[in-house]
């Protein structure tokens, strides 16, 4: 609030919002007894994420798999996929992902571990991070340890139907 005097000397107050202000939510601002301007805030809600690699190019030989992969939803919250580099383990998932994505509405997240590892260890917090503001939490929310984080991601997460997929884990 900004404090003005007015035409006949008596101290007026104003009401504003600047560009330094953060603001979540509803914001109702009273210029005067009279009058009343509400500034109602958009919904921001990201749309569902999409982060599995793309699907490029032809694939082939990989159905038994693709099927072993859909069946194991009935039964499991956690699959794993091994094999030697390169083989196209992702390429898999991807393929997969694509076919089975109405069965994840909430979205499909992805983190390559290869990209955020440094000296052997990998900046958890860093792709807990990323995995939350994918799912529309604001930066000023996110807390600083990797188990606020954790704990914040299971907030999140609870209820959804949503596909998380880490790639090169060692």
């Amino acid at each position: 609030m900004d404090g003005q005097s007015g035409p006949d000397g008596r101290h007026a107050t104003r009401n504003s919002l600047d560009g330094h202000a953060s603001v979540h939510g509803t914001v109702l601002q009273a210029e005067r007894i009279e009058g009343l301007t509400i500034h109602q805030a958009e919904d921001h809600r990201p749309p569902p994420p999409r982060q599995l690699p793309s699907r490029i190019g032809t694939f082939v030989n990989r159905k038994r798999e693709l099927d072993r992969l859909t069946r194991a939803l009935t039964f499991a919250n956690l699959v794993t996929v091994s094999g030697m580099g390169g083989v196209g383990k992702t390429r898999l998932i991807a393929e997969w992902a694509d076919a089975v994505a109405d069965r994840f509405p909430d979205g499909q997240l992805y983190a390559n571990l290869e990209d955020g590892r440094r000296d052997g260890v990998v900046d958890v917090g860093a792709v807990l991070g990323d995995f939350l503001a994918a799912l529309g939490v604001h930066a000023a929310f996110l807390p600083a340890t990797v188990s606020g984080r954790s704990a914040l991601f299971r907030t999140v997460t609870r209820g959804l139907r949503l596909l998380v997929v880490v790639d090169n884990v060692r």
